[in-house]
């Protein structure tokens, strides 16, 4: 038969945490730990589970050499069957172990790990700061949309400043707007 209407336009919403006025906190599922805390973080790439995940899941890494916006690290690297927030899931997900320890300390939080771009790219999303929900599915279209340029690992924006052509790294994980100085002219 057809499919009923509203199924393609049926929305999951998933709520989440904001913790020191931009780190977006969600429950996800990573492999078969349900209800753990996740960072949701559109700069990071690929994914990052923490070593007490890692060790609750019993799994161990190999070590590799990894590119990141700010430079190679040394890494260990394992492939989780999957981590999955709301209807966005990552399958065989190939994820690094990071020690998060500093950051829990901090936040006063438990923190499973960071979910990356690698997830969030698995489907359309929308995040909702007023109502501090992640709204998953496609959007109606509107005049304040922006279009994003993926580049792995990376989501940019191109925009004007003072009539110069820009790229801005989309990063939910970083607090207000960032601009280098010596890429202005």
């Amino acid at each position: 038969g057809s499919p009923s209407p509203g199924l393609a336009t049926a929305k999951t919403e998933v709520p989440f945490e904001l913790y020191n006025d931009n780190l977006i906190i969600v429950r996800a599922t990573i492999a078969a730990i349900k209800n753990v805390n996740m960072i949701l973080d559109t700069g990071t790439s690929p994914s990052a589970i923490s070593k007490e995940m890692a060790d609750r899941l019993k799994v161990r890494g190999k070590t590799e050499t990894l590119q990141t916006l700010y430079g190679p690290i040394q890494a260990q690297s394992i492939i989780l069957p999957h981590i999955q927030i709301g209807t966005l899931r990552g399958d065989s997900i190939r994820v690094i172990v990071q020690d998060l320890s500093f950051m829990e300390r901090s936040l006063g939080i438990s923190l499973g790990g960071i979910a990356g771009l690698d997830i969030l790219s698995t489907g359309s999303f929308t995040i909702d700061y007023r109502r501090r929900k992640i709204v998953l599915g496609a959007i109606a279209a509107s005049a304040k949309q922006i279009r994003f340029d993926t580049q792995v690992p990376l989501l940019t924006v191109t925009v004007k400043i003072e009539g110069q052509q820009v790229r801005l790294l989309v990063d939910s994980g970083t607090w207000g707007l960032l601009v280098y100085h010596n890429r202005l002219r």
